[in-house]
């Protein structure tokens, strides 16, 4: 709400009209309203399911035939059974016991080869998310970040990202990590369910930092039917306020109203009306 406590001071000779005042004031009712409903109720649980995003292409463990090690360094088939335990646990749901084995495997203990330990420490993250630590698993989703595309879960890690903005302020720097990616990381098609989430909370971080015209093209991606719409042309709007650009900011306010059925219409009103509020 800083951008709403900021209007004054944004004033020009645009926006001192009474009629815009108010347009704006309904805009953020309207779009202010669905982040109440956006946020997950305690123990309800995620809104999309991440699991089922990164199925599809998970690349299974080779299995090798295990032959006698003749030095200190571990054989993979040996190495690996570290890592189908805690996988096993995991997917039982016993989070406590998987992050024990998942250790192993990060630090090394377990021998596995990198491929092993990138895969380690997303399912780390992911544990400690449903174990609902989630600043925790936040510090573990940052390493992923940190290192960029030379992780291969660097791109999966963007979905969980989405989820711990939901659940932690904005001063935990979930925007942060979030504004390492671009645009066209975005758009891979694994994303779909989360895309326009990703779309707002990009445009948020480079609506932050200045950056007001990709932060409007990411706004504007946002599809009229995601619950993210209203808060995207709402910080669209205000976007173009801090341009000075009038015209554009009202159409973005304008269709905040008209994503809210039957705001001040009366039966026969042409439903592309704006009433005056």
């Amino acid at each position: 709400m800083a951008c709403l406590a900021n209007y004054r001071s944004w004033g020009t000779s645009t926006f001192r009209e009474s009629s815009m005042r108010k347009l704006v004031v309904a805009a953020v009712l309207f779009s202010w309203a669905g982040v109440s409903q956006a946020k997950p109720k305690k123990d309800t649980g995620m809104t999309f399911e991440p699991e089922t995003l990164e199925k599809t292409d998970e690349k299974p463990v080779k299995k090798t035939k295990r032959s006698v090690s003749t030095g200190p360094a571990m054989d993979a088939a040996a190495a690996s059974k570290t890592m189908e335990k805690a996988l096993k646990l995991y997917d039982t749901e016993d989070y406590t016991n998987a992050t024990i084995q998942l250790n192993k495997v990060i630090e090394g203990e377990s021998r596995d080869d990198s491929e092993s330990r990138q895969r380690a420490e997303f399912f780390m993250a992911k544990t400690i998310f449903n174990m609902k630590y989630y600043s925790a698993s936040l510090s573990y989703f940052d390493r992923i970040v940190q290192k960029g595309n030379s992780h291969r879960y660097y791109n999966k890690t963007l979905q969980w990202l989405a989820g711990l903005s939901r659940f932690l302020p904005d001063s935990a720097g979930v925007l942060e990590k979030i504004g390492k990616y671009t645009r066209a990381d975005l758009d891979t098609p694994a994303l779909e369910p989360v895309r326009d989430e990703l779309y707002y909370l990009l445009g948020r971080y480079h609506y932050t930092k200045g950056n007001f015209q990709e932060a409007i093209g990411l706004f504007s991606s946002v599809a009229e039917k995601s619950e993210f719409y209203p808060k995207s042309k709402f910080l669209e709007g205000i976007t173009y306020v801090r341009e000075n650009k009038g015209q554009p900011a009202s159409e973005a306010f304008k269709a905040i109203l008209r994503k809210s059925k039957g705001f001040c219409l009366k039966p026969g009103d042409d439903p592309k009306k704006i009433c005056d509020p």
